[in-house]
């Protein structure tokens, strides 16, 4: 083994090692900072979740920038202690010297986006979850500053990709509209709203004061869906609203429709 180890080569040292090891030197403190941020940093935060007062635990684990068509947001990946468990969440602000995001004027942009894989990822012409998470980040780009809270396993409406997948299936197969399909599938005999659409947003209420967010900044949630407000109000969140409309087309004009008389959402079709 010793014989093995004197047979190894010195490696020689080329420039790029040289010019490496000279960056590291001398940018050793910021680099440190950054190695600090991916520890997993906790806090524990309280809400109120349909009128529930609940504990929850907020777990930051990285963070970094990413450069967009609507210009450099950064993303933090966070686990929080509820049924969702994952969340990404996009800011366009300053960053204080321990990554927090500082918004200077006291107003935010917010915007909750509940995930849609095949429309967000795989184009799927019958939702506009792609078109609406596109005109959140160009909105937030226009005003400055603001935040997008995108949750991963709150897709189908909270039911998951896989039943959301079997909605589609009736959708193409029979006409049947979103809301039609999600309640066939779990043998409903009426339409019931609340079994439809079983998401929770206080983990965005969690996130939001693991920030030190309050109730003092202005904050205005760009959504259609009046539940998404709820969960502001019930927290003591005094919000404005921006709705987030995207035009109808013939792939989407019947659920829309639907979920406009079924979960009241506000489209303001002015140029339907």
């Amino acid at each position: 083994m010793v014989g093995i180890e004197k047979s190894i080569p010195k490696r020689d040292m080329k420039k790029a090692d040289i010019e490496y090891r000279e960056k590291i030197a001398r940018d050793g403190a910021f680099i440190q900072k950054v190695r600090d941020a991916l520890t997993p940093l906790t806090k524990d935060v309280t809400v109120i979740e349909n009128g529930q007062v609940k504990e929850v635990q907020v777990t930051r684990l990285g963070l970094g920038p990413i450069d967009t068509p609507f210009g450099k947001f950064y993303e933090f990946e966070f686990e929080v202690g509820d049924r969702w468990k994952e969340y990404n969440v996009l800011v366009k602000a300053g960053l204080d010297d321990k990554f927090n995001p500082q918004f200077e004027d006291g107003k935010i942009l917010v915007r909750m986006d509940s995930a849609c894989k095949t429309g967000q990822l795989f184009h799927d012409k019958t939702c506009d979850c792609k078109l609406q998470l596109l005109k959140a980040m160009h909105e937030i780009e226009k005003n400055g500053s603001g935040m997008i809270v995108h949750m991963p396993k709150q897709d189908g409406r909270g039911m998951g990709l896989s039943f959301k997948l079997g909605t589609l299936m009736l959708q193409d197969e029979l006409g049947y509209n979103t809301v039609e399909a999600a309640a066939a599938l779990k043998s409903m005999e009426f339409i019931e709203p609340e079994a439809l659409d079983p998401r929770t947003y206080g983990g965005v209420i969690a996130i939001l004061r693991f920030f030190g967010i309050d109730s003092g900044f202005d904050i205005n949630v760009a959504t259609n869906n009046p539940k998404k407000i709820q969960a502001f109000q019930e927290n003591g969140y005094d919000v404005g609203r921006t709705p987030v409309i995207i035009p109808p087309n013939e792939y989407t004009k019947r659920h829309l429709d639907a979920k406009e008389e079924t979960f009241h959402h506000d489209l303001r079709r002015d140029n339907d």
